[in-house]
């Protein structure tokens, strides 16, 4: 993955700049941020983001 693609509109990119940010892996913990990044990739398709967002909806 290069460098900055989750702001090219990589779907993949994206989602795991959603895990990033709402496991807070080696940043503070931030489930709003990370919820942006799985809804942005959902929105590409991108197919593990709508099962996160659900099971995030399920908490």
């Amino acid at each position: 993955m290069a460098p900055q693609s989750h702001r090219a509109g990589y779907a993949e990119a994206e989602y795991k700049m959603g895990l990033v940010y709402y496991n807070g892996v080696t940043i503070p913990k931030n489930d709003k941020t990370g919820l942006h990044w799985f809804q942005k990739a959902a929105a590409q398709g991108y197919q593990p983001a709508p099962e996160m967002l659900q099971s995030h909806e399920l908490r």
